[in-house]
């Protein structure tokens, strides 16, 4: 059957007329030479192989150095007209590394791809480590897809993430918010091989760490996230989509239509989506695959670890078998403690620690959430509803108690869905949606 979440547009091969297109880029060269006019209005002309940044001779074997590694930030324009940059090599272990350094203000970067990135950093993402937000305009990310291997390396290991290392309020508590979408992330984020750090925090397959003033709408991550400290206690913060969400600024995180497929191990406060969320909201959303905690008290939840602090979860669901580390480690089917509040959710997957619930472990607010409890071998749980297989698989279960399956959910029927090639049958999605467009494509 099709996905119905999210829907990408894929990476169309012409010249977006909503940007403007003044500098080519045809070459290694001329991406190198963006750092000379971080205002400028570039695009690229054709795919550019970055095979030479993995050359012994290129920068000393460190491979490619982010652009605009300190102020001026980049705040120009990037249409990639639907190219791609492919092998960019990244070898900077104690290093903030990334495409770019920082991106702010008006920037938009769209219609870009990287593919097969082999990078090894101390703290970043792939297109860049920083995004800049809060004053009062702030960038925008479309159409944007990455691939590759992400590894975290030196003795301080901070925000990696898939796409973005962090993106984070710049310049106070109010302002525009970075708006990101219609994008992927399909890199794998192992921040366990190459580092020496206790505790490595902050790691997501999309996002490391987002600190306020970012909307990301009909955004996918499709990599296996891996991060623990070299103890196996220290590490926290571990995410499929995004490792730590947090509005501490006060202006809200939000997350549209979103998704993360992959397995997520970490030390603590791992989670298939969101490892801690808090003053952020996510809608829509969804995490597919398995969550492992390693540390002795480590908590995992199956779509966030740990929600606080005014966040919302609303029409979301995950679905993955969850362990809660040690002795005294904690599980949650959907989310392992709360206080926040958790709308119209459901979870499945066996649950498994020291202490564990079908959907929850503790705290916060559930209006109308599930869990099954035959997939689970749960009975009981902190919050929600437990729900039968057959019960689980029955759209009146839902619509009943107001679930809206007319512009939010959609019920298979019977129909075999099969995501990480894990087929699963009968169990409610996200139905068709209309996310943020761009004025192309």
């Amino acid at each position: 059957m099709p996905r119905f979440y999210p829907r990408l547009r894929p990476a169309t091969p012409q010249a977006d007329p909503g940007l403007t297109h003044t500098i080519p880029l045809s070459d290694l060269t001329d991406l190198e030479n963006i750092k000379n006019n971080v205002t400028g209005n570039y695009y690229l002309t054709c795919d550019i192989d970055a095979i030479l940044t993995a050359d012994p001779g290129y920068e000393a074997g460190k491979g490619w150095k982010a652009l605009c590694a300190g102020a001026p930030y980049f705040t120009g324009t990037i249409d990639g007209c639907g190219h791609k940059i492919s092998n960019l090599f990244i070898n900077r272990p104690t290093e903030i590394a990334g495409f770019f350094m920082g991106v702010q203000a008006e920037a938009v970067i769209a219609n870009l791809s990287f593919d097969n990135v082999d990078m090894l950093c101390g703290s970043g993402g792939v297109l860049a480590s920083y995004l800049m937000c809060g004053g009062s305009v702030a960038p925008k990310i479309y159409n944007c897809h990455v691939s590759g291997i992400l590894k975290a390396g030196g003795t301080y290991v901070r925000e990696i993430g898939g796409m973005f290392g962090s993106a984070s309020l710049g310049w106070g508590g109010s302002g525009a918010k970075a708006q990101i979408y219609d994008s992927t992330s399909a890199v794998t984020i192992d921040a366990v091989t190459y580092h020496t750090d206790p505790d490595p925090n902050n790691v997501g397959g999309f996002f490391g760490h987002v600190n306020g003033m970012c909307i990301a709408r009909n955004c996918l991550s499709t990599g296996n996230v891996t991060a623990c400290g070299v103890t196996g206690t220290g590490g926290q913060a571990v995410g499929g989509f995004v490792g730590w969400a947090c509005g501490s600024y006060g202006p809200t995180d939000e997350f549209y239509d979103c998704a993360a497929e992959g397995d997520v191990i970490g030390d603590s406060l791992v989670g298939g989506f969101v490892g801690f969320g808090a003053i952020s909201d996510f809608y829509r959303c969804s995490a597919v695959g398995n969550v492992t905690a390693v540390a002795t008290a480590g908590t995992a939840g199956g779509f966030d670890a740990s929600l606080g602090n005014t966040a919302v979860e609303e029409n979301c669901y995950a679905w993955g078998n969850v362990v809660g580390g040690g002795v005294t480690g904690k599980a949650g089917g959907f989310v392992t403690q709360s206080t926040g509040t958790n709308t119209h959710c459901y979870s499945i997957g066996t649950v498994a620690a020291a202490s564990k619930g079908g959907f929850s472990v503790s705290g916060g607010t559930y209006d109308h959430c599930f869990w099954d409890k035959e997939s689970s071998g749960q009975p009981t749980s902190g919050g929600g509803t437990g729900l039968t297989t057959i019960q689980a698989q029955t759209e009146s279960t839902y619509t009943s108690v107001g679930w809206d399956f007319v512009t939010v959910w959609y019920m298979p029927k019977g129909a075999r869905q099969k995501i990480m090639g894990r087929p699963k049958t009968g169990y409610p999605v996200h139905g068709p949606h209309t996310a943020m467009r761009n004025v192309f494509g």
